[in-house]
């Protein structure tokens, strides 16, 4: 059982999986390449310039239609299941969800698949340190998908911090009203990130207890 909870401490946490939990940014690009059937991989300068865009102008940048954004998510989390067990947790991350467990209930929302993630919850014996994990949602439904978790738990905006590594991150969590931090290891790059103006921007998991803390006091 959690412990009680300091009143200036947000009671739930929730995070985003990939690129800020694990990090799956490489399997991530094998996987897309894949499923667009792409035969050269993307460059580095390409890539280093999507960390730089937010997920709307990278689809533009691909020239993807939105009527092909279903089918290439299908493909891509097939892809990604082939590759996941390469994918490692950041360093100090399991230790930081350890410790935040202790006064705080943890949740994740992700586009992943649940299994994808519970297998990897498992690997690293935190489990039974997430109360639940939300899956599979759509690439741009998170702040729908942060209003159903809060619903579906009964939580309040003012509980809650959402923790994501995206731009779309930090979008989806101003819409769901739920304060967001946004860490600088994942998908996109701290430039842009601190452009959509989170809560904070973090630079390393062990950041992110104080970080937490400050945000509510």
């Amino acid at each position: 059982m959690n412990k009680a909870k300091p009143a200036n401490q947000a009671k739930v946490i929730i995070f985003d999986f990939d690129g800020t939990i694990a990090d799956s940014f490489e399997v991530f690009v094998e996987s897309f390449e894949a499923a667009v059937g792409r035969k050269q991989h993307l460059s580095a300068k390409k890539i280093n310039d999507f960390r730089n865009s937010s997920l709307k102008e990278v689809i533009q940048k691909l020239k993807i239609k939105k009527w092909q954004i279903p089918r290439l998510l299908i493909r891509g989390k097939r892809e990604i299941t082939k590759r996941m067990d390469r994918v490692k947790a950041f360093e100090s991350m399991p230790e930081v969800l350890v410790e935040l467990s202790k006064n705080h209930t943890l949740y994740v929302l992700s586009t992943n698949s649940k299994s994808n993630i519970e297998k990897f919850l498992d690997s690293y014996k935190l489990s039974g340190r997430i109360t639940k994990i939300y899956a599979s949602i759509g690439l741009q439904g998170k702040a729908r998908s942060l209003g159903s978790l809060r619903k579906s738990e009964n939580l309040k905006a003012s509980d809650c911090i959402y923790i994501g590594d995206e731009t779309r991150d930090v979008e989806a969590a101003k819409k769901a009203g739920v304060k967001c931090i946004a860490v600088g290891w994942g998908y996109n790059n701290p430039k842009i990130l601190r452009s959509f103006k989170p809560s904070a921007v973090v630079s390393k998991p062990q950041d992110l207890i104080k970080t937490i803390e400050s945000i509510e006091t």
